[in-house]
C-alpha cells in the first residue's frame, strides 16, 4: 500500500514537471488571449498609419483579438522601432517596419536598436509609392526643372521628408550627388506635416507618400517617381531613371516585425492572419487609394533584405560623405 502510494506520488511529480517543460500553447493557452499592440512609425492620419490600421482591423478579426494601434512618430521611425525592440517578445507587441528605420537611418543617427539583431520580421505586405512632388501652381514642371533651378540657386530648394536618414532623404541626396546640385533637407515627424508645409509654401518639394491624394485632387504636381517602375495610378509620370538618371531608384517596403525572440508559432500565426488580410476587399481598396503596391514576402526573406540593405546603404552613405552623428 505504501509502495503504491509512493509510485502515484512520484508519477504526479513527474507529470507536473513535464507540464512545466511544455510550451504555453501546449497547456491549453490560447494565443492571442488579449489585444495586441501595433506600433506605427509616423503620425496619425498619414498613409502608413491608415494602411496599418486597415490590415490590423482585418487581421484582428481572424485572430479573435483586436490590435491596439499606437503612433510613435519621430526620428524617421526609429522611436517606434526602438520601442518595438525593447518590448517583451511574447507576440503581444508588433509594429511597422520601413527601409528608412531599418536600413538607412541607423547610419545617420544613433538609434536604440540593432536593425539586424533586435527585430524579427513577420512579413512584407506592400511597397510605398515614392516620388518628388511640388505645389500645383509651382513653375517647376519636371525633375529637370527642379534640378536646373537648384543649380542656379544653390541651397534655395528645400524638400521635406519623414526624417533624417529616411529613404526619401537618402534618395534626394543621391540625386544631388549625381547632378552636383545643393538643396536643403527639412525633416518632419510624418508625411502629413510635410504636406502641410508644402501647401503652405514653406518648402519647395516633398517626397513623402502622402502626395498621392493631393496629386489626384490637383493640389500638387508629381515631377517623377523614385520607384523602380512607374506608378500604376500615375502612368504618365516618368521615373527618376527615365528622367536621365539610370540606377537611381529605391524599393521601400512596408513590413511588419516583432521583437527578436518572439515564439515561432506566434510569428507564424501573425503572418497567416496578416497575409490573409491582404486578400480582403477593404484592404485592396485602401491600398489602391494610396497607390501602395501590394507585395508579399515572408519574414525570412524580409530579414535577408534588411541585412543586405543595411550593409549596402552603410557603404553608400560613407561613399557619399553624408553627415552622420
Amino acid at each position: 500500500m505504501y509502495r503504491k502510494h509512493c509510485s502515484r506520488s512520484a508519477l504526479a511529480v513527474l507529470c507536473a514537471c513535464a507540464m512545466l517543460l511544455l510550451p504555453a500553447g501546449a497547456m491549453g493557452e490560447q494565443y492571442p488571449d488579449r489585444p495586441i499592440e501595433f506600433l506605427v512609425l509616423f503620425a496619425a492620419g498619414g498613409s502608413t498609419d491608415i494602411v496599418s490600421r486597415t490590415i490590423c482591423e482585418i487581421a484582428g478579426k481572424e485572430l479573435g483579438q483586436p490590435f491596439v494601434v499606437l503612433n510613435k512618430p519621430g526620428g524617421g521611425g526609429s522611436i517606434a522601432v526602438g520601442a518595438l525592440a525593447k518590448a517583451k517578445p511574447d507576440g503581444y507587441t508588433v509594429g511597422a517596419l520601413s527601409i528608412g528605420a531599418m536600413e538607412t537611418q541607423p547610419h545617420f543617427v544613433k538609434v536604440p536598436y540593432d536593425p539586424v539583431k533586435d527585430i524579427a520580421p513577420i512579413m512584407q505586405y506592400a511597397e510605398y509609392p515614392q516620388g518628388i512632388a511640388v505645389k500645383a501652381d509651382s513653375p517647376l514642371k519636371t525633375l529637370k526643372d527642379l534640378i536646373d533651378y537648384a543649380r542656379a540657386n544653390p541651397g534655395k530648394v528645400t524638400y521635406g521628408t519623414v526624417g533624417t536618414g529616411s529613404a526619401q532623404h537618402l534618395m534626394m541626396e543621391r540625386i544631388a550627388m549625381v547632378t552636383g546640385v545643393k538643396w536643403s533637407h527639412v525633416p518632419f515627424k510624418g508625411g502629413n506635416p510635410a504636406i502641410t508645409a508644402l501647401l503652405g509654401g514653406h518648402i519647395t518639394a516633398t517626397t513623402v507618400a502622402e502626395f498621392v491624394p493631393q496629386v489626384k485632387a490637383g493640389a500638387m504636381r508629381l515631377l517623377a517617381t523614385t520607384n523602380a517602375n512607374r506608378l500604376s495610378d500615375f502612368p504618365d509620370v516618368p521615373t527618376v531613371q527615365e528622367s536621365g538618371y539610370p540606377g537611381l531608384y529605391m524599393v521601400n517596403y512596408v513590413a511588419i516585425g516583432a521583437p527578436a525572440g518572439t515564439p515561432k508559432d506566434r510569428m507564424e500565426k501573425l503572418n497567416k492572419a496578416f497575409k490573409n488580410a491582404m486578400g480582403h476587399p477593404t484592404f485592396k481598396e485602401v491600398m489602391k487609394k494610396w497607390s501602395f503596391e501590394i507585395s508579399y514576402r515572408p519574414g525570412d526573406e524580409v530579414a535577408k533584405i534588411i541585412q543586405e540593405g543595411y550593409k549596402v546603404h552603410g557603404e553608400l552613405i560613407k561613399k557619399m560623405g553624408l553627415k552622420t552623428e
